[in-house]
């Protein structure tokens, strides 16, 4: 309402559209959250996976917090970090994939975010 009042003033006038859609709530409902325990390791690899490796899609698919979905990658024992990846497998998987950090996340199964700041590290961007 006061964001409303704010935009709708004359000397910062809003489209009527936007107004209105700052004044309704949200349609959608929120996130059903649960507990990480009830996450067994084949459904948070395949989650990452279907997810291409990126946590915050991850963690809203599972119902789960990137909190918990970081505590759970580290507790993992089939997930590995960027950090956790040899300077040697980098780079042949940065020469295969032509600097792709998105197909390399892919085929070293990392997050490509985690892998940028591998990357960067290494020289390798």
């Amino acid at each position: 309402p006061a964001l409303t009042r704010l935009l709708a003033t004359p000397s910062r006038e809003a489209p009527p559209a936007m107004v209105a859609a700052l004044a309704e709530p949200p349609t959608e409902p929120a996130e059903a959250r649960r507990p990480p325990s009830e996450i067994d390791e084949e459904a948070l690899v395949s989650a990452l996976r279907a997810n291409r490796w990126s946590v915050r899609p991850t963690a809203r698919q599972l119902g789960i917090s990137k909190t918990s979905l970081y505590e759970l990658i580290e507790r993992s024992t089939r997930i590995r970090k960027a950090a956790d990846v040899s300077p040697d497998e980098l780079r042949r998987a940065h020469t295969a994939c032509a600097g792709d950090v998105l197909a390399m996340s892919d085929a070293l199964e990392v997050s490509p975010s985690g892998l940028r700041l591998r990357l960067k590290e290494l020289g390798l961007r």
